[in-house]
C-alpha cells in the first residue's frame, strides 16, 4: 500500500481487539456491546473496521444513516445492524429485506416503518429513541403516551429503547444523572416482561457511569483508541485502574520534494511566512482535500524520521511544505506521519480547536485505508 499510494492510512487490527477487550473488562461479561461505525468508522474505514469486528465478540454494529446499513451488508457483515440516527422512507423495503433495526423518533416515523411492514414479509425490529434532554431527534417526554402505543402494534416488533447523553463526557456530573434518571423511570414504564432492551452509554458513559450500562452500551470513539475527552481520559486513569485506550489509525504519506531555500523566499498562498535563513523545505503531497486540516497552516507538524517538520505556509488543496531544514537526512521519497506516534488526533485538535472526533472523520474516504 506505501508503494503504490501517495497517501495512505493504516489501521491496527490487533489495537481495535486490544480496545474492545478493554472496555469488555469495565463492562463485564453480562453487558454486551454494540460496535459504532457510523461516519465511515470515524473515518478509520467501514470494510476494515468490519472485517476486524469479525470474529470478535460484540453484540453487533450501529451506524447513522440506512444507507450506512445497506452498505455494511453489501461487505457482508450479517450480525445485529441498527440504524440509530435517520433512514429515508425509500429505503425502508430494502432495510427491512436487510434485517436491518430501524429507528422510530417520532410519530411519524413510526407510521412509515409500519406502512412498509405491510409490504413487507418480514416484521420490522424498532428501537424507540427517547429525548432525555441533548434535544436532537427523539419523543419527548411528555409524548410517552405514543411510545406505549407503539408497544401495541402488532405489524412492529420494538426491540429497544434508548436515548443519548449530551454531557456525558464533560466533568460535571449533574446534567448526565438528570438524562440518565429520566431515562431510567421512562424505561421501566416498560414491562419488562416484553424483553425490550435498553441503551444509552456511548464510549464517555460506558466508563464513569456504571448505572447507564443496562444491558448494552454502544462503543463508539473509544473502539477507535481516542478518549471523549481529556476530562473522562483523566477520570479513568484516576479511577479505572490500568484501563487505557490505544489509537488505532496512523495517516502517512512520503516527500514528494526537498529543496533550499535562500533568506528571503516567500513561502506558499498569500506569503503568509518569509524565510529569515537559508531552510530546507519539503513538500508532502496531501492538502485540505485529504481531510489536513487548513487550520493547520504554519501551526501544525508533521514527523519525519522521529523528528518534527512544522508546516511552512498554508495547507494547499492538494500540498503541504514543511520545514525539514532540522531533519539532515530527509530526501525525496522518505516516510512523513501525519497522524501517528508523535503526532496524536488529539494534537491537531488543540490546534485548530476541535474535537478528535473532527480530526478523523473529517479525513477523505477516498485516502486508501489498510489493515495491518
Amino acid at each position: 500500500m506505501a508503494g503504490a499510494s501517495r497517501t495512505w492510512i493504516e489501521i491496527s487490527g490487533a489495537t481495535v481487539r486490544h480496545n474492545l477487550a478493554a472496555v469488555r473488562r469495565v463492562v463485564g461479561k453480562h453487558v454486551s456491546i454494540m460496535a459504532v461505525i457510523k461516519a465511515n468508522a470515524y473515518g478509520h474505514g467501514w470494510p476494515e473496521v468490519l472485517s476486524i469486528l469479525r470474529g470478535q465478540p460484540h453484540w453487533g454494529i450501529g451506524v447513522a444513516y440506512g444507507v450506512e446499513a445497506l452498505q455494511a451488508r453489501t461487505w457482508n457483515y450479517r450480525r445485529r445492524l441498527a440504524v440509530l440516527s435517520n433512514w429515508q422512507a425509500s429505503d425502508l423495503p430494502e432495510l427491512l429485506r436487510q434485517n436491518i433495526e430501524l429507528v422510530v423518533w417520532d410519530q411519524i416515523s413510526l407510521n412509515a416503518v409500519r406502512r412498509a411492514a405491510r409490504k413487507s414479509p418480514v416484521k420490522p425490529k424498532i428501537h424507540i429513541k427517547l429525548d432525555t434532554g441533548t434535544t436532537r431527534i427523539g419523543f419527548l417526554p411528555a409524548e410517552h403516551s405514543q411510545v406505549r402505543r407503539a408497544l401495541t402494534c402488532n405489524d412492529i416488533r420494538v426491540v429497544g429503547l434508548f436515548s443519548h447523553f449530551a454531557n456525558a463526557e464533560e466533568s460535571s456530573a449533574k446534567r448526565t444523572l438528570q438524562q440518565l434518571q429520566r431515562f431510567t423511570t421512562l424505561s421501566n414504564k416498560i414491562d419488562p416482561s416484553q424483553g425490550i432492551g435498553r441503551h444509552i452509554a456511548c464510549t464517555a458513559a460506558i466508563l464513569r457511569y456504571p448505572g447507564a450500562r443496562f444491558g448494552l452500551v454502544r462503543l463508539g470513539i473509544g473502539l477507535y483508541g481516542l478518549w471523549p475527552s481529556i476530562e473522562i481520559r483523566a477520570w479513568s486513569r484516576a479511577n479505572l485502574g490500568s484501563f487505557n485506550l490505544q489509537p488505532v489509525l496512523s495517516w502517512y504519506t512520503r516527500l514528494a520534494q526537498v529543496k533550499t531555500v535562500a533568506p528571503g523566499t516567500a513561502i506558499g498562498y498569500g506569503s503568509t511566512i518569509i524565510s529569515k535563513r537559508a531552510m530546507r523545505v519539503g513538500i508532502i503531497p496531501v492538502g485540505y482535500a485529504d481531510g489536513y486540516d487548513r487550520r493547520l497552516s504554519n501551526r501544525g507538524w508533521v514527523v519525519i524520521h522521529g523528528l518534527r517538520a512544522p508546516i511552512l505556509g498554508r495547507v494547499c488543496m492538494n500540498l503541504c511544505m514543511v520545514n525539514v531544514t532540522n531533519v539532515a537526512t530527509a530526501k525525496s521519497g522518505d516516510l512523513v506521519t501525519l497522524i501517528g506516534r508523535d503526532v496524536s488526533a488529539d494534537d491537531l485538535a488543540d490546534l485548530i480547536g476541535t474535537i478528535n472526533y473532527e480530526v478523523t472523520t473529517r479525513i477523505n474516504w477516498s485516502v486508501p485505508r489498510v489493515v495491518v
